[in-house]
């Protein structure tokens, strides 16, 4: 049963066990020709929440029991810890090519 039919079940049974509540005088206890309509009313409640229920079954199945299933396996991203870079070489990468103690004219003009 899919998730839509299991929801249309679900309101089915909500509105078959609501039905002798709202709408009272179709279910009168002595009705006139004979006929015992409380047990109309009974039979409603009775298969409403039977229906219903079995609506609500099938939507904890098919949703909720996934859903559980991949909330218990998910898993944080790791991240690894960045390098720990010395401020020098951020704020002055070149600094040991054009002030080092060698005298290179090319790394100096590169620079």
């Amino acid at each position: 049963m899919t998730t839509s039919n299991a929801t249309g079940f679900l309101l089915l049974g909500v509105a078959m066990i609501f039905v002798p509540i709202l709408w009272p005088d179709f279910f009168a206890a002595n009705a006139a020709n004979g006929s015992n309509t409380s047990t109309s009313a009974l039979w409603l409640e009775v298969m409403g929440i039977f229906q219903g229920s079995l609506g609500l079954f099938h939507i904890l199945s098919n949703e909720a029991a996934p859903f559980a299933v991949r909330v218990m396996t998910f898993r944080l991203p790791s991240f690894k810890a960045a390098r720990r870079v010395s401020s020098g070489v951020l704020l002055r990468p070149l600094r040991d090519g054009y002030l080092a103690a060698d005298s290179n004219d090319e790394r100096r003009m590169a620079a």
